[in-house]
């Protein structure tokens, strides 16, 4: 499910690079043609990579603009198709050709090594000839104007190959993922990053090290949404920039499934309290017992219309990211621009969820770099330690 799905998983990163304003189309057709998916199905490839359009994924052919680009945004999907043998088979069917040869070769009790492996290459070649690619594609929509990309996948696998074809399509050009820490660097002024830097448990600037000393930021602000929607804090304005109006009122509040992890003598433990909670005791006993809120559905609304999403706290990938159903008008209308419209509202709707996340990020990093905090922190830990 991607941009046009009601429903997506994302995670988002920085395009880093130098991105050339003047004859831009060109490049960009060029880039993508450079690394466009070939199909497969007439050869005994096992698998194939490679960029189709979102609006028709058998199709890759980047001629004209309105293929892939709209207004600031570039769109285009990721394509996969690869042969799967089952294994089972395979070893019958080598076994069967090492039988056979022996059949031949009496005077052996088992096949060469070097026969061995060329029966396992012969048998291999021959299911793949025989077993039809499956194809998976995945959305990416690429905002030129802010540098953002989001990549409609939640899966960390499918990211790295994806970012692999992506600085070998677009030279010059890499991608950091927008974690907790640097979402939030994003977000703040000078003087909030200074104090934000001040709480970096970070050995080195590379993301990984980031991500993996930093978890605690993720998880206090789960926690510390939790703990405010449980005492009456849910109604928060839109502060942080996007396509919506800063001032607007909104609320949010974490229901329905958390997730908690924690270390043990048998290793990592992980707890799902899910369905809908009253006073959370289940969470509230998890946290007691050392356990780290590492994933919570989040809820937002803004006068009727309501987003969710599940958040994994140490990358902020959005899991469900449900918004409010696209509406189009049907009369008079093409096909093409009917895509066009459903194209435009889908990404309004997602950055108008995303800008009220990021609000309810930054009035979180106002109470954790304040120094109020340690009072905010010892309310927090009373409520947990309570009926």
């Amino acid at each position: 499910m991607g941009i046009y799905s009601n429903s997506v998983s994302m995670m988002q990163f920085n395009v880093v690079g130098d991105v050339p304003r003047i004859q831009m189309f060109d490049w960009l057709s060029s880039s993508l043609t450079g690394r466009a998916f070939r199909p497969i199905d007439d050869n005994a490839e096992e698998s194939s990579i490679g960029w189709v359009r979102t609006d028709a994924f058998d199709n890759a052919i980047f001629d004209v603009p309105g293929a892939f680009m709209r207004d600031n945004f570039v769109f285009f999907s990721y394509r996969h198709d690869q042969r799967k043998i089952s294994g089972a088979v395979a070893k019958a069917r080598v076994r069967k050709a090492e039988k056979e040869f022996l059949d031949k070769h009496p005077d052996l009790k088992r096949p060469p090594k070097r026969e061995r492996e060329e029966i396992k290459e012969r048998v291999k070649l021959g299911l793949l000839a025989k077993t039809i690619p499956t194809p998976s594609t995945v959305d990416i929509a690429w905002d030129t104007k802010t540098g953002v990309l989001t990549l409609f996948t939640s899966s960390q696998k499918v990211a790295e190959k994806f970012e692999e074809l992506f600085v070998k399509s677009f030279e010059g050009l890499r991608l950091i993922l927008i974690h907790p820490f640097n979402r939030s660097m994003t977000l703040l002024d000078d003087h909030g990053k200074e104090l934000l830097a001040s709480h970096n448990q970070a050995g080195s600037e590379s993301a990984l090290d980031t991500i993996k000393h930093n978890t605690w930021l993720g998880q206090e602000f789960l926690v510390w949404l939790l703990h405010g929607g449980l005492n009456g804090k849910t109604h928060y304005s839109v502060t942080a920039e996007g396509p919506g109006e800063n001032g607007n009122h909104f609320s949010a509040w974490i229901d329905n499934r958390l997730q908690f992890q924690g270390g043990g003598e048998s290793g990592v433990q992980k707890v799902v309290v899910s369905g809908t909670q009253d006073k959370f005791a289940e969470a509230k006993t998890a946290l007691n017992m050392g356990k780290a809120l590492t994933g919570a559905t989040i809820y937002l609304e803004l006068n009727e219309n309501q987003w969710k999403f599940n958040l994994d706290a140490e990358r902020f990938i959005f899991k469900s990211f449900k918004c409010p159903s696209v509406q189009v008008e049907k009369e008079s209308v093409d096909a093409f621009s009917e895509q066009e419209s459903v194209f435009y509202e889908r990404m309004y709707l997602l950055g108008q969820g995303l800008q009220m996340f990021n609000s309810l990020l930054l009035q979180f990093l106002a109470c954790r770099l304040d120094a109020s905090w340690a009072s905010i922190a010892k309310d927090i830990q009373d409520w947990l330690e309570g009926e």
